[in-house]
């Protein structure tokens, strides 16, 4: 791969909660904006501002599922200055909303711990009580997913 286009790669997933522009990296990289737009197409098969994008999705999507940030926190902390178009961006990349999202991965964490301490006495009522435990964890999680208010 051409030494720019790793340079510029290397821009953006360090730098991709920065309000990064084709502009910006194209002068750091030392290349003409027209040659950097065909050159990274060509070397990653997507565009400059599509790889941002998926860089910036994927970030958020990890905070999603391990940290206790608001919607609105991860949207701004992965470089979204509307929470409406992460929002649209989000569910377009993942089919989920970022709240859909957060919910699911923390209800597959909780349940997980949940079910394996759940003490099975009688092997009968196990089934009730692992039901019980993952829908305790469906409202536990749900409840830990902020919105973007």
């Amino acid at each position: 791969m051409d030494r720019r286009i790793d340079a510029a790669r290397e821009i953006i997933e360090s730098e991709h909660q920065k309000p990064l522009t084709v502009k910006e990296v194209t002068a750091r990289v030392g290349v003409s904006r027209s040659h950097f737009t065909l050159l990274f197409k060509k070397e990653t098969g997507v565009t400059f501002k599509a790889y941002l994008r998926e860089a910036r999705l994927s970030k958020a999507a990890e905070l999603l599922s391990t940290d206790h940030l608001s919607i609105k926190q991860v949207a701004y902390s992965v470089g979204y200055s509307h929470t409406s178009s992460f929002a649209r961006d989000f569910k377009r990349r993942f089919g989920k909303t970022p709240v859909e999202y957060c919910s699911a991965s923390k209800a597959v964490r909780v349940a997980s711990v949940a079910s394996g301490y759940l003490p099975i006495a009688n092997p009968v009522n196990s089934n009730r009580d692992l039901e019980r435990a993952s829908s305790l964890a469906l409202l536990k999680a749900a409840a830990s997913c902020r919105t973007p208010h």
